[in-house]
């Protein structure tokens, strides 16, 4: 915002501009020139704080709500899906009902025979995220690596599988007292790959060499195990009851 200056900047000093006034009338003339001054620089900045970035609303006489981006010299009209508004009988809106835009461009504009303004909002720039590790490949995935915050790596999926025959002679008995019979039954196996971290699956294989009663037997037996456990090339499988039949199985997953 320019500074205010008389013009001339001397003001009634200036005695070429305001030479000693012969009479009353030219007395109130150069009087006045110098308020008329005052009066439209103040004037500008009024202006400027109403119509330089700041929307004027007001509702006109057919109850529309009308914006102004210049002062109030030019009105467009809006559309109001909800809120509040006030006004007085002037159709002027209370100060609790005013909509300030600040930080912001706004640009009239006309779809289909309607008046808009569009607002652009600004924020602040936030702080950059903590992201996640350069790198990686094609079809890998984020995992964690420990409990620790943001200490993640790209990984591939483990699809390893072996197919196993777990012998009805292979179960060891231990003691469990989690047990509701104080006894479960523990085979082990060798697999290669597998790694003590690895989270293996189990699932029944099927053979088509076996009879309907044999399949329906080892469905069963398969039934008995309880969960299985990985350790560096091998893995332990229990039983809850012993398998008094071979089982056929796969391991995946690791």
């Amino acid at each position: 915002m320019d500074t205010f200056v008389f013009e001339p900047a001397e003001g009634f000093l200036n005695e070429t501009s305001f030479p000693n006034p012969s009479n009353e009338t030219e007395t109130r003339t150069q009087l006045q020139a110098l308020h008329s001054q005052t009066r439209d620089y103040i004037n500008s900045i009024v202006t400027v704080m109403q119509g330089g970035g700041v929307a004027q609303l007001r509702i006109n006489n057919e109850n529309i709500l009308q914006y102004s981006t210049d002062g109030g010299q030019t009105w467009g009209s809006l559309t109001v899906s909800g809120g509040h508004l006030y006004y007085d009988s002037n159709l002027d809106l209370y100060d609790y009902s005013r909509i300030i835009f600040a930080n912001c461009t706004m640009t009239p504009s006309t779809i289909g025979g309607d008046s808009y303004l569009t607002i652009s909002l600004q924020g602040e720039q936030g702080q950059a995220g903590q992201g996640v590790p350069t790198g990686g490949n094609a079809g890998q995935f984020l995992v964690k690596v420990s409990s620790s915050d943001y200490d993640t790596a790209w990984e591939s999926l483990p699809n390893n599988s072996t197919s196993l025959t777990l012998a009805s002679t292979g179960w060891v008995a231990t003691a469990d007292a989690s047990s509701y019979t104080g006894t479960v039954y523990v085979y082990t196996a060798s697999v290669t790959g597998m790694t003590s971290s690895a989270v293996p699956k189990l699932s029944y294989s099927d053979s088509t060499a076996d009879s309907p009663t044999d399949r329906k037997n080892r469905k069963k037996a398969f039934e008995y195990i309880a969960k299985i456990e990985s350790a560096n090339g091998s893995v332990t499988i229990t039983a809850h009851t012993l398998p008094t039949v071979d089982i056929n199985v796969k391991i995946w997953g690791y």
